[in-house]
């Protein structure tokens, strides 16, 4: 025990122990920096992907109505990888999409919402846990697009 107290004095095995500390207390901000731009990057580039989404649905709907965008979605939802897609009508009724369930509360709000909700889609896995990131839009006649 002596021996040790002796080492511990020793400027070596202090200016060891200041460096690991400090490098420890550097690699951990790098790693919180990284993963926080990382998750941020993630976020911008779906949002963007939902956006262009957004415009090209828009202008089926501009072009040829609640009917044709109705067609558009039900053509776009069948592909298996597809976004998420849902239309309802103003009581919550899935009218077509490839989501089988979800809180209606999420429908109710106009806009994008960047906290991941839950749903559940068609063809799911049983137990399986499904989130997404989503802009919900009232059209005219309170038709609700996700």
């Amino acid at each position: 025990m002596k021996n040790l107290r002796r080492l511990v004095r020793t400027t070596s095995v202090r200016l060891t122990l200041i460096y690991m500390a400090l490098f420890s207390l550097l690699a951990l901000g790098l790693v919180f920096y990284v993963s926080y731009n990382t998750g941020h990057l993630i976020v911008s580039q779906v949002r963007s992907a939902a956006e262009d989404e957004v415009r090209d649905l828009a202008l089926v709907y501009r072009t040829g109505g609640s009917r044709a965008l109705i067609r558009s979605i039900e053509r776009r939802s069948r592909n298996p990888h597809a976004n998420v897609y849902l239309v309802s009508d103003q009581r919550g009724r899935i009218i077509t999409g490839n989501v089988k369930k979800i809180d209606q509360r999420f429908l109710t709000q106009d806009g994008w919402n960047a906290r991941p909700f839950l749903y559940e889609p068609f063809n799911s896995k049983p137990g399986a846990e499904y989130r997404a990131i989503a802009q919900v839009f009232v059209l005219p006649g309170g038709l609700r697009l996700l």
